[in-house]
């Protein structure tokens, strides 16, 4: 079994930032030669977080940062709990 292994950091640009990581992902993939198998994201700290999402307008320019933004859980439902509803849909 073929291993490929890289090491990436990010600057983020401060509390609750995100960043899209696609290209650099992509990019290993076809640096890394193998034509299948899976890849596995690795996240160190104990305040470090990856959300694997849909590349869609509503959840990166809202739906993320109303959350990141707002302490309050998040439910299961049509909207947060404040009924403020969610944007991913929209598209």
């Amino acid at each position: 079994m073929a291993v490929y292994t890289i090491k990436k950091d990010y600057q983020l640009s401060g509390r609750m930032s995100k960043d899209m990581i696609d290209d650099d992902i992509q990019k290993a993939v076809k640096d890394s030669g193998i034509d299948e198998g899976y890849v596995m994201v690795f996240v160190a700290g104990c305040v470090a977080a990856l959300v694997v999402t849909e590349n869609e307008p509503g959840i990166l320019t809202h739906d993320l940062d109303y959350m990141f933004s707002n302490t309050m859980g998040v439910p299961y439902g049509s909207g947060f709990s404040d009924g403020t509803p969610y944007k991913h849909h929209e598209t």
